[in-house]
């Protein structure tokens, strides 16, 4: 099934179009966003393009996206106008002809949205035609592109469409709906071989390293119709912004200070206020409410809040902080949310973490099997210790009753000092031995008491 890419063109570094305090940027990202829910609700299969990715970079996203023309899959960039006309414009790829796609993309898109809205049609017009006469972010990537140069932010007219939110939500849904209209007239048409076929490094007919590589300082032209394309130096039309990120001076801003956005009181769109210092294009529409955040996307952030989503996903699944090189190369990848959290996973340092957790449990397992063995051993050795403090006390009453038995043996004469209990014949005073045939009763209890001693 086709697919589309969506983007919207432009840079808060290199801003496109900027009339007093409206800026192209802002506008597509605003355009953008609105259009993401009627594509939900359609049930077109859809990526938005990552914001505030420079041109080449967007290139390079787009043709490593899967996307390609030979599957039917379209790409529709977003702009904003300037020229002091009115109504829309669009741009294709190549030269005219009945068998160029990205032309009958155009053309579909641009009738569509005029004949809807009544905005005036300045037409479909070949790159060629372009005052750049070459269009990158058409003729260098995969899917069958188009430029839609959506109204004139420089026009009175077509200012005050930009500033109604519910004008802009209609231009919206007419935009995605041109494109359902696109899908399914090209459904029914022949489908033609794919007409070329991608190099090694992912781009078609010039890629972006051939590019970099021919002109070794290529400079962005900040026309608000250029598309994102750029010239080389050798041109002697172009002359290069100095300062594309900053804009002129306004309402006694400074030359060289960065453009901020100007809040309105109620937080909706009024010039180029998208959501009361949110981003964007979240919150501010239509007087507070939301549009949905790009369905399944999860892409409409700009460059920072890219940086904090990279961040805390890299921190939840890895467990640590990111390195700079490592947030450079995720930021530059653009992947949302999503793809980040699967591209982490597949990360080797996960794949350790998985290990070691393995290992862990293992570890734990004979831990807890030890713990028991070792409960066992001191309940043991406190039963030992018991029985041995039994004894103990035992042996001291022993001891105590021999003494006793002493002490009587002595007060009853019966030993006399200096003899023991266990002689086998005590020495006992001559004057207290009597007859044998006749044991006195003091022997008696002596040797009741050696019975005792002995036990």
């Amino acid at each position: 099934m086709p697919r589309l890419l969506i983007s919207a063109a432009h840079t808060t570094e290199n801003p496109g179009a900027v009339f007093q305090d409206l800026r192209e940027a802002d506008l597509t990202r605003k355009l953008l966003a609105l259009c993401l829910p009627y594509l939900d609700a359609k049930k077109i299969d859809y990526k938005a393009v990552p914001l505030d990715l420079p041109l080449i970079q967007r290139i390079e996203w787009i043709n490593n996206s899967g996307f390609s023309e030979a599957n039917g899959d379209i790409f529709v960039e977003l702009h904003i106008n300037d020229g002091g006309k009115r109504g829309v414009e669009g741009w294709y790829k190549g030269n005219t002809s009945p068998e160029n796609r990205s032309q009958r993309l155009t053309q579909t898109l641009v009738e569509y949205i005029c004949k809807t809205t009544g905005y005036l049609n300045q037409g479909a017009k070949s790159e060629y035609e372009h005052e750049l006469t070459s269009l990158l972010i058409l003729n260098s990537t995969n899917p069958t592109g188009t430029c839609i140069e959506a109204l004139y932010l420089d026009n009175p007219e077509d200012i005050a469409i930009i500033k109604d939110n519910s004008k802009m939500n209609d231009l919206a849904k007419t935009i995605v709906d041109g494109i359902e209209a696109f899908f399914k007239d090209d459904a029914v048409r022949p489908k033609p071989l794919a007409q070329q076929v991608n190099n090694p490094n992912g781009l078609q007919n010039n890629s972006a390293q051939q590019f970099s590589q021919q002109f070794a300082q290529p400079q962005f032209n900040n026309d608000p119709t250029s598309s994102g394309a750029f010239q080389p130096n050798s041109n002697p039309s172009f002359r290069p912004q100095q300062n594309s990120a900053f804009s002129p001076p306004q309402n006694g801003q400074p030359q060289g200070m960065p453009y901020t956005p100007q809040a309105n009181s109620n937080g909706g769109f009024g010039g180029n206020n998208f959501g009361s210092g949110q981003s964007a294009f979240g919150g501010g529409f239509g007087g507070g409410n939301k549009p949905a955040a790009g369905g399944n996307n999860g892409m409409l952030m700009d460059r920072e809040q890219r940086k904090e989503m990279i961040k805390k996903t890299y921190s939840k699944i890895l467990g640590k902080e990111i390195l700079q090189n490592d947030l450079n190369y995720y930021l530059n990848l653009g992947s949302s949310e999503e793809e980040l959290v699967k591209k982490l996973i597949e990360h080797a340092d996960f794949t350790a973490l998985v290990h070691d957790s393995a290992e862990a449990k293992e570890l734990r397992g004979k831990m807890q099997k030890m713990e028991g063995e070792l409960a066992l051993v001191q309940s043991n050795l406190n039963d030992t210790k018991s029985l041995q403090t039994s004894l103990s006390q035992l042996l001291e009453q022993k001891n105590i009753m021999i003494q006793r038995l002493y002490q009587e043996l002595q007060n009853n004469k019966i030993l006399l000092e200096g003899q023991h209990i266990d002689s086998l014949r005590p020495k006992v005073d001559p004057a207290l031995q009597g007859p044998k045939k006749r044991e006195s009763a003091g022997r008696k209890i002596f040797k009741r008491m050696m019975k005792v001693a002995k036990v």
